[in-house]
């Protein structure tokens, strides 16, 4: 999974892009973490008719190990409400909890089921998105909601109130947290 998320990362033109991919030491530790589900797993395979014809290859193969991964979620019910809990996650592959160990980056793949609304929040790290299904609605700051194409990134700068609606189909998204506190909730 490594090598096609850092192939597909590879490809992308991007300047932000290029500098976080040229500057990372991709000679990690492999960590031996066990598998791990959430109950939104169930939700996954949905995907697979939301994607874009260049991101098909990464979503199918993720799709296809997702329950071989260590699934986290970063929230309690308490934090985002008991729907976001059940239908939500993210693998992270590299980080401070990844399956690769790395200290001055995460990079993962997230789920979000449909009707997910991920409330206003902030957090220090630079996160930067890969939609690989459907369009989805973004915020940045106190803008007003976008959409965003599947391969279109996404980019909330450190500390950006930043928020997420998936109205109709589930979203998978890659990420890149670069800098800060790399294992920070949201702060709402």
């Amino acid at each position: 999974m490594l090598n096609m998320v850092r192939d597909y990362i590879s490809l992308r033109e991007e300047e932000i892009t290029r500098s976080w991919f040229d500057d990372f030491d991709w000679n990690m530790s492999e960590r031996n973490l066990a598998s791990q589900t959430i109950p939104a797993l169930d939700e996954l395979p949905e995907i697979l008719n939301h994607c874009s014809r260049s991101e098909l290859h990464l979503t199918e193969l993720f799709v296809g190990i997702a329950d071989q991964l260590c699934w986290i979620q970063s929230y309690t019910a308490e934090d985002v409400g008991h729907y976001m809990v059940v239908h939500a996650g993210c693998v992270e592959l590299i980080g401070e909890r990844g399956h690769f160990v790395s200290g001055e980056s995460a990079l993962g793949c997230v789920f979000f089921g449909r009707g997910i609304a991920y409330p206003k929040h902030s957090h220090d790290s630079q996160a930067i998105y890969y939609p690989t299904t459907g369009t989805r609605l973004w915020s940045h700051g106190n803008g007003s909601y976008n959409y965003k194409a599947p391969g279109e990134i996404v980019i909330h700068e450190p500390n950006e109130v930043h928020a997420l609606r998936v109205p109709e189909h589930p979203l998978l998204a890659l990420y890149v947290w670069r800098g800060g506190n790399l294992t920070e909730k949201g702060n709402f």
